[in-house]
């Protein structure tokens, strides 16, 4: 086989002398030269094979290269890698030719400028000094520079319109025209972010003029969002969509998503955007460009530079993107914290972190992402973290699992909750008895229990009677919290403690008077049978789905039912509102309406049929299987609830069983159960619910059947026998309530004990007794009530305001340090000139950013005694500069004299008044050897000067020693 070793020995070094690559076939060569079998042409085949692949492989990471090239070819003058020859470019070409040779330089600092790049202008500045003579010119760009890096388009205004327009300079025009463009855009961006509406316009028709196949859309839509305006519209009056892959076209798709909180919308897109870039060897420069901070992108390029294993971008990026969020960025800051994590080395701050983005979904709102982040959390925690550390995180998780399952079939979280209530007792092992701010741990553990008491469970009263202790312990912690109070005001009213609940819930109204607060409040109301307060709280909800069935409820037990129907037939119940349904359906089959009676029924028994084990969609079935003739199926359903139910779920059982036995035919076992309801029912609403509800729901249902109407005489006596006001002292109502309870006495005992002490505290009583009577295990609670209670007062009273916070805030303006006074006539045709006068517009703002001292407020005033060339300059109550500046002229360097050779340099006409740091020869009319637009870059005009007057060193000198005080506007006075 030597004739194949030597073809491959020969290719070897044919890749190398020709390619200089070297591919690893001598050896190739070497083993064919050996060859004796087969299969070691096999080998050698296999092995040509695998370097082919490599080739390719090269080949497609070798290419991958090539758009960094490209970009650092853009870029290159701009990079310290490539400043050295782009210096020695430009510092040639002004050794060469002067004040003429400054094209070069200025074509630089404007592509600087259009690409938003502050730092690479900065560097022209410092490194690259313009001759004497154009220190107008080197001072128009050093504050465009600093207005750039500042987002103000105030001091870079004047330097960028320069550029838009075009400079001619030694027969050329600079800068070109895509540069012209890019300066367009820059200070259409400026002009948008500063609400400069009116410039907006003029500028995106400029932009069409300078570059037709500029895309103005972006703009438009950017406007239109900023100006609260209508959305940009197409050809055909539809609104435009945003197409490309442009930076500008991410970061407004980025803001209108953030804008209508579209989190995957924004997360897409940032994605899009940044995978789009090339590379991200200059993304700090090209998002700079963009002006406004769109912090999801920086979140984006940490996301691309981690994977492609860049970690310190990655990581500048996410400071970046923390830096630019706001204080509300939740979901971002969440992803930001995720990222971070991803970053993380050390288990522990791993684990930190993912806490955080927890605790960022949750204020969010996002409670699965929340649980997902406190998962992660508890898996990477190690050995440095405190075991309270580990204990919080714990608990927010079970919160999340508890929260989660609110809306869902209880049956299928039961064992879920249970864990998550388990996990919270554990953790709570961990923090010697007082939780402080974690206390919200009870709130979360009285909803869990709450949660799962919906369930046909052996443990269902204690675990009502647990959620009501776990509330008042919330409630012990902090006895000015709304939300604890209304979470009381819930465990007591399922416990039907309806003096308690109304208590609780009032103190809660009164703390918070909010959405949710109210709603427990109106829940609370209309179970006591307090209709007209609930409605005339109804009046001032939202109006949505729960508030209407509330509402329909109410009118059924003030006597129109038709109204109540009508209320129900207006809006689409939610099945989880299984309440709602039961009333419905109760309602329907009261008013006669039949066709609406079946169709409930059915959509009652299918939507309610994963959720056949809570004790709500029961009694609904229930009702549902009386509508479809099946008494006997209804009876035998309920006959558990009836023997272990207890208060409002016992009244609801005997009710629909009572009705089941008449409607079977059975009237005196019907009786009977009636008898057993009367007996069970609060005597604050059993006239009403009597009356309004059970008869004529047993009448309904009787005449459905086409039976006689029972006599019910009996019932009625009853009735009016057990109809009599409740006691409303919360006390009287919770020892009635625990008289009855079948649960274990420690458990009811201990809550009753814990309510005497809150109630004690709260109704402010002198006595003490029931706080000094807590038992040790509710220490932290105890001494909670006690800080509380030496420090009492309503938290909803009104504070009296001190003295000093009296005053307007409309307090007389004090008078800025620097005063100056111009004449009157220099103002005219300006309305407000604020807005529009170039003193104001550009030459202040300019000096502003030159100056090396921070200038404090300015008040300019209007003096007709200074006309018409005079001007005066106080300080700290000082004159300090009282002159004439000339008229209709502008000011020439000295050294660029030169290029003006139709000014004649006259001693004599020098201006150089004391405050002036520099030489000026006034000049008027025409020009030869410079353009006018070259003109107006290297002189001064008379605002420039007066400008100049407020932020000299005179200025400054006679404020040493002198406190600033006062707003930072310029204010102008006549």
């Amino acid at each position: 086989m030597n004739s194949l070793g030597d073809i491959l020995a020969a290719l070897q070094e044919e890749l190398q002398r020709d390619l200089d690559v070297d591919l690893g076939i001598d050896s190739l060569a070497h083993t064919a030269q050996l060859a004796t079998t087969h299969d070691h042409l096999r080998k050698v085949r296999r092995s040509v094979k695998e370097r082919l692949v490599m080739v390719d492989e090269a080949r497609i990471r070798l290419a991958s290269v090539l758009p960094l090239i490209e970009q650092l070819m853009q870029i290159w003058r701009f990079t310290p890698y490539g400043w050295p020859e782009t210096r020695r470019k430009l510092l040639a070409a002004l050794e060469s030719e002067n004040l003429a040779g400054v094209g070069p330089w200025l074509e630089f600092a404007w592509a600087a400028l259009a690409e938003g790049r502050s730092d690479s202008l900065t560097r022209l500045l410092s490194d690259v000094p313009l001759p004497d003579g154009a220190q107008a010119l080197t001072e128009r760009a050093t504050a465009a520079a600093v207005g750039l890096r500042l987002r103000d388009l105030s001091p870079v205004e004047e330097f960028l319109v320069r550029g838009r327009a075009g400079v001619e300079v030694g027969g050329q025009i600079t800068p070109p025209g895509q540069t012209r463009a890019s300066l367009i855009e820059l200070q259409l961006r400026l002009a948008a972010t500063d609400g400069r509406w009116r410039d907006v316009d003029v500028l995106l028709a400029d932009l069409d003029r300078c570059s037709p196949e500029a895309e103005t859309s972006v703009y438009r839509a950017m406007i239109s969002r900023l100006n609260n305006s209508a959305p940009a519209e197409d050809a055909d009056g539809n609104p435009s969509d945003l197409t490309g892959s442009s930076l500008e076209v991410g970061a407004e798709i980025i803001a209108r998503a953030r804008q209508q909180k579209d989190n995957d919308e924004w997360v897409r897109s940032a994605h899009q955007t940044i995978e789009g870039l090339p590379t991200l060897a200059d993304v700090r420069s090209e998002l700079d460009r963009l002006i406004l901070p769109v912090p999801e992108l920086w979140w984006a390029v940490a996301v691309r530079a981690t994977r492609e294993g860049d970690s310190a971008t990655a990581s500048a990026a996410l400071d970046t993107a923390s830096t630019q969020a706001g204080p509300s960025d939740y979901v971002l800051d969440a992803h930001i914290c995720q990222t971070r994590a991803s970053l993380e080395n050390q288990p522990d701050e791993t684990a930190r972190l993912l806490v955080q983005a927890g605790l960022d979904w949750v204020s969010y709102g996002d409670v699965e992402n929340a649980r997902s982040a406190y998962e992660r959390a508890l898996s990477e925690f190690g050995s440095t973290a405190s075991r309270q550390e580990v204990a919080q995180c714990q608990m927010r998780l079970s919160d999340c699992v508890i929260a989660l399952a609110q809306d869902k079939a209880a049956s299928a979280f039961e064992q879920q909750i249970r864990d998550g209530l388990a996990r919270l007792d554990e953790s709570r092992q961990v923090f010697d008895g007082d939780l402080g701010s974690y206390s919200w741990c009870y709130m979360t553990e009285a909803q869990g229990r709450d949660y799962i008491a919906r369930l046909m469970i052996p443990d269902r009263s204690e675990q009502q009677w647990l959620a009501f202790s776990a509330a008042l312990r919330a409630v012990a912690y902090d006895l000015d919290s709304g939300d604890r109070w209304q979470l009381l005001a819930s465990t007591a009213d399922s416990l039907d403690m309806n003096a308690v609940a109304l208590w609780a819930s009032a103190l809660a109204e009164e703390r918070d008077p909010s959405e949710s607060v109210i709603s427990t409040r109106i829940s609370v109301l209309c179970n006591t049978g307090n209709y007209s307060d609930a409605l005339e709280r109804l009046d001032r909800m939202p109006a949505d789905a729960w508030s209407a069935a509330i509402r329909a409820n109410c009118l059924l037990r003030i006597g129109s039912a038709m109204r109540a129907l009508d209320t129900y037939g207006e809006i689409v119940l939610d099945p989880i509102m299984t309440w709602a349904w039961s009333q419905y359906l109760m309602t329907s089959v009261i008013a006669r309406d039949q066709r609406k009676v079946h169709n409930l029924a059915r959509q009652l028994e299918d939507a309610l049929e994963s959720r056949s084990e809570e004790f709500e969609v029961l009694i609904a079935g229930a009702i549902a299987k009386l509508v479809v003739d099946a008494p006997r199926d209804v009876i035998m359903i309920l006959s558990e609830a009836v023997d272990t139910a207890t208060g409002s779920d016992l009244q609801d059982a005997l009710q629909i069983t009572a009705i089941a036995r008449f409607v079977d035919g059975d009237p005196a076992t019907g009786l009977a159960t009636l008898r057993e309801w009367v007996a069970a029912i609060s005597p604050m609403i059993a006239a009403t619910e009597w009356r309004m509800v059970t008869r004529p729901l047993l009448e309904a249902f009787m005449e459905m059947r086409r039976l006689p109407r029972p006599d019910v005489t009996e019932i009625e006596a009853l009735i009016d026998a057990t109809t009599r006001p409740s006691s409303t002292d919360p006390m009287s109502d919770a020892r009635a309530v625990a008289s009855r309870a079948t649960t274990s006495p420690d458990v009811v005992d201990a809550a009753v004990s814990l309510l005497a002490a809150v109630v004690e505290v709260t109704e402010d009583s002198t006595n003490g007794s029931a706080l000094a009577a807590l038992p040790e295990r509710w220490g932290a609670e105890k001494r909670r009530m006690e800080e509380q209670r030496s420090v009492r007062r309503p938290p909803f009273e009104t504070m009296k305001p001190d003295e000093s916070e009296g005053q307007s805030d409309d307090r007389a303006w004090n008078e800025p340090d620097i005063r100056l006074s111009l004449p009157t006539s220099w103002f005219d045709g300006h309305d407000d000139p604020v807005s529009t006068h170039p003193l104001f517009r550009r030459a202040l703002p300019e000096a502003r950013a030159v100056a090396d001292w921070a200038l404090p407020s300015v008040a300019i005033r209007a003096s007709d005694e200074l006309e018409p060339d005079g001007y005066s300059l106080q300080v700290a109550n000082e004159v300090i500069a009282v002159g004439q500046m000339p008229l209709n002229a502008w000011f020439v360097p000295l050294g660029a004299l030169g290029q003006f050779p139709e000014i004649e340099e006259k001693a004599d006409d020098v201006y150089r008044p004391a405050w002036l740091d520099i030489e000026l020869m006034p000049g008027s009319g025409r020009i030869t050897r410079v353009s006018r637009e070259f003109r107006d870059l290297l002189v001064y005009d008379r605002w420039d000067l007066v400008a100049r007057l407020v932020t000299s060193v005179m200025s400054r000198s006679a404020l040493d020693g002198k406190r600033f005080s006062g707003d930072t506007r310029n204010n102008i006075g006549v």
